[in-house]
C-alpha cells in the first residue's frame, strides 16, 4: 500500500454503510469468480461485526497526476462522530474488486495496520 495517511480532520464524511456500497459489490464479483466466495462472506461477517454498519469503503480510479486508485475507508460511531480512516493511493494494475477483497482481509486482521487505523476505539 502506498501513501498510508490516517485521516483525522473534522469534516464528517457522508457514509453509505458497507452493505450498499458498490465497491463491496466488485469485491464479491471478484471472491465469487476466484473461488473466494466463502472467504469473502466470513471476512464481511468479522468487518461488520467490528463497523456495525458505519464503514465507508470507496476506491476510484485516478488519472492525475499519474494512473492508481484512490482508496479511502471511513469509520464513523454514533451521532456521525469520526472514528477513524485511512486514504492512501494504490497501483491500478489490479482490479478494484480484488483491491476491496485486500482490504476487507485487512480489516477482518486485527494485528493490521489499517484495522487498527479504522477501528481505534
Amino acid at each position: 500500500m502506498n501513501n498510508l495517511n490516517v485521516n483525522k480532520s473534522g469534516y464528517i464524511p457522508k457514509f453509505t454503510g458497507i452493505k450498499y456500497n458498490k465497491s463491496l459489490k466488485m469485491a464479491r464479483d471478484y471472491a465469487i469468480n476466484s473461488g473466494q466466495k466463502d472467504e469473502f462472506k466470513n471476512i464481511k461477517r468479522l468487518v461488520n461485526k467490528y463497523s456495525g454498519e458505519s464503514l465507508s469503503i470507496t476506491v476510484r480510479k485516478n488519472k492525475f497526476p499519474y494512473d492508481c486508485l484512490h482508496v479511502s475507508v471511513l469509520n464513523k460511531g454514533r451521532l456521525n462522530k469520526f472514528i477513524g480512516g485511512v486514504d492512501y493511493l494504490h497501483s491500478a494494475n489490479e482490479p478494484i474488486g480484488k483491491v476491496v477483497f485486500d482490504i476487507l482481509q485487512n480489516l477482518a486482521d486485527k494485528t493490521s495496520k489499517i484495522h487498527k487505523t479504522v477501528f481505534n476505539r
